[in-house]
């Protein structure tokens, strides 16, 4: 009687394990999913300022990180966007917004998804503590 509470015990608790590890494979994925929502609001953000130039404005640009080169930026009437697989295409503004919105809702979606399955992980971690102390009180 002995072993076999001892072997449900195991069970759970590779149980356990298995779930834990899928719970910190979805925060990291979360993490980044965080981190790619916030590049792509300031994107949207920098594409509606650019779209509000009229004429000619000095600027800064970025050579590496800390390092700038001084320039002058004109309204943009293309952009340059990197449509995967290496390849990049030009587009009006209007059509990068457009781009960006969508990889936002995506983004946001695909979040939405593991955050619920976070939660159900979370859960079944309860239940199964829940079921080894029932089973130690046995």
């Amino acid at each position: 009687m002995q072993d076999e509470k001892k072997e449900k015990i195991e069970k759970k608790y590779i149980e356990f394990q298995i779930i834990q590890q899928r719970i910190l494979e979805l925060q990291e994925k979360i993490k980044a999913l965080d981190s790619q929502e916030k590049e792509l609001i300031i994107a949207k953000d920098a594409i509606k300022q650019l779209r509000n130039i009229d004429g000619e404005k000095t600027a800064l640009f970025p050579i590496v990180n800390g390092v700038f080169i001084k320039g002058k930026l004109l309204k943009p009437e293309n952009l340059i966007v990197n449509v995967g697989a290496g390849v990049a295409v030009k587009k009006k503004p209007e059509e990068t917004q457009k781009l960006l919105d969508e990889n936002l809702n995506e983004v946001k979606k695909y979040k939405d998804q593991l955050v619920q399955e976070f939660n159900q992980m979370n859960q079944m971690l309860q239940s199964i503590l829940k079921d080894i102390e029932n089973i130690e009180k046995e």
